[in-house]
């Protein structure tokens, strides 16, 4: 997606509507998805270690609670001051900070708790683990996670990028 935008062309706020769009409302929809199917896996590999599977659960919903109260903060405080900030609007400086700062932060944590969650299954993987009989959650396949997990990881990394260069650049010539 990000190839096909022309950001220098975009004003903030249309920025921030086509992050929101194309990610914040996708991820809002995808992530309790992820969640109940998680819960649903009943069936396990005769050499699977429960571990393993409690593991990626337990780390999913760090993932999924930092990630859920991020995109709330981003679009229910911080982007409505961005938003002014670009209408020459009085801004609480503040807030503007916090996000500038936040945004680094947060980002680097979610990236982590991705790519460890990534590794995780695709260690799995490589082990064959997956193959040792089919993973049924009565709707995906644990094979249909491993693909969700694969493209959360990139849509969300276009994401972060897209935010910790072309709109935190934008903001900071605005507000310095």
């Amino acid at each position: 997606m990000i190839n096909t935008v022309e950001f220098s062309k975009l004003s903030i706020q249309e920025m921030i509507k086509f992050i929101i769009k194309t990610y914040h409302e996708p991820l809002k929809k995808l992530l309790p998805e992820i969640k109940i199917q998680l819960e649903k896996i009943k069936h396990f590999p005769e050499k699977f270690h429960l571990e393993n599977f409690w593991m990626i659960k337990e780390l999913f919903e760090q993932f999924e609670s930092e990630l859920s109260t991020h995109i709330l903060r981003e679009e229910n405080k911080f982007y409505a001051e961005i938003i002014k900030l670009e209408k020459k609007e009085k801004v609480d400086k503040k807030i503007i900070e916090e996000f500038l700062d936040l945004q680094k932060t947060e980002h680097s944590e979610i990236d982590s708790y991705l790519y460890s969650l990534k590794k995780l299954i695709f260690e799995l993987s490589t082990n064959n683990v997956w193959n040792i009989k089919k993973w049924n959650s009565e709707e995906w396949t644990f094979e249909e996670l491993k693909k969700i997990f694969h493209t959360l990881y990139l849509e969300l990394s276009e994401c972060i990028y897209i935010e910790n260069t072309i709109l935190n650049l934008e903001i900071e010539e605005l507000f310095w």
